[in-house]
């Protein structure tokens, strides 16, 4: 997949920029706070449908302007596609694909593939459990069109479970809730067993990477932890998601009681974490900042790889100051990694990548274009 150029009116500090990118190397340099990174963000705005630095549309106007506009058009598999997001201060936010509108923006995943590293991904190792089921359910959705789906159908059951737990029960709760054991049980079996297959891809990639990353110095390991999965006797762990499903409907009926009385639903892939290791050692927990990056850098290349194999495609990949804290021989590697890939990166110095491409200089919310 190939973006051949992207256009920002009004996006941040941009009042207007029409830039055409290279299928290879695409290099945007300069100083702090000139709009290297809004550039990458409003190329994921066309992706996904929102800033990857989680601020509210509004924001992404600029300053003293009623809207903001982005154009992409993207080569994939042979056919164009032209990629349009209007925001506006004062009404919704709307987004087109070839003329046609996008009711929901997680449509967008299957239009547009792309991978980012950037520095707020690192809270997928130092954040909450959370950050990581995302982090999964993000890549899931990528790859699998029915993944969507399953997590939609889970969170409206899970949420009309709580709803339901702080009610009065009477005959008619014990029914109702019933019901809803059967469903969330159903769809979350699925989910968790998606998850967990896919770790078990992202465990064949992501030690090696790490080690090649950390000049053969750190040993990542990946564990799905959920309860559903753990047990006192080996011969009696889930196996597949049938199994899953009747252990979370058993489960779910003996937690009855303390559900209702916390007031919410203690059992669920809502619950599970993404447990990562490094040297023995639990990296939210032990891990430097740089190791977070590091980390973070690792499972985002096996991202990258995991698209690639399912889509039969390159991923558009996205890289935020990712030079600044490797030394030459990671950054050899990394470059010789990602070169097969249409590659969009920010720096504040010029970087040599080794192939064909274009170089990009960011200076007060302009960019000058030059071959490198």
């Amino acid at each position: 997949m190939i973006l051949k150029n992207i256009r920002l009116i009004n996006y941040r500090n941009i009042a207007f920029q029409d830039i055409h990118l290279h299928p290879h190397w695409n290099l945007f340099y300069g100083a702090n706070a000139q709009g290297k990174t809004n550039i990458l963000e409003s190329i994921f705005l066309t992706a996904r449908g929102r800033s990857f630095r989680n601020a509210p549309d509004r924001d992404l106007v600029r300053f003293g302007e009623r809207s903001a506009y982005v154009l992409s058009d993207v080569e994939r598999k042979g056919r164009d596609k032209r990629v349009e997001v209007k925001i506006s201060r004062v009404e919704r936010k709307r987004i087109r694909v070839n003329e046609v509108e996008m009711e929901n923006t997680k449509e967008l995943a299957a239009q547009f593939e792309v991978v980012l590293f950037a520095p707020e991904n690192l809270i997928i190792v130092k954040g909450s459990p959370g950050e990581r089921r995302a982090f999964l359910d993000d890549l899931l959705r990528a790859v699998d069109p029915t993944y969507g789906v399953l997590v939609r159908t889970y969170d409206k059951v899970l949420s009309q479970r709580n709803s339901l737990l702080k009610s009065h029960g009477d005959s008619w709760f014990d029914r109702q809730l019933s019901t809803y054991d059967d469903q969330l049980a159903q769809a979350g079996s699925q989910i968790l067993w998606k998850r967990k297959k896919m770790v078990e891809e992202i465990r064949t990639l992501a030690p090696d990477f790490q080690a090649a990353l950390s000049s053969r110095r750190e040993n990542l390991e990946l564990t799905y932890q959920s309860e559903l999965l753990d047990g006192e006797d080996p011969n009696k762990v889930p196996t597949g998601p049938e199994e899953i499903r009747n252990k979370m409907k058993d489960l779910l009926f003996e937690r009855r009681e303390e559900d209702r009385s916390l007031g919410h639903t203690s059992l669920g892939p809502h619950k599970d974490d993404l447990v990562l290791t490094l040297n023995g050692l639990y990296s939210r927990s032990f891990a430097s900042q740089g190791q977070a990056r590091t980390i973070t850098l690792t499972l985002k290349l096996s991202e990258l790889k995991i698209i690639e194999k399912y889509k039969d495609l390159h991923p558009l990949l996205l890289l935020d100051d990712v030079f600044s804290e490797l030394d030459g021989k990671r950054s050899a590697f990394l470059l010789e990694t990602i070169g097969p890939y249409q590659t969009i990166l920010t720096s504040n110095h010029l970087v040599e990548g080794g192939r064909e491409g274009m170089a990009f200089q960011v200076e007060k919310g302009r960019v000058h274009a030059n071959n490198k």
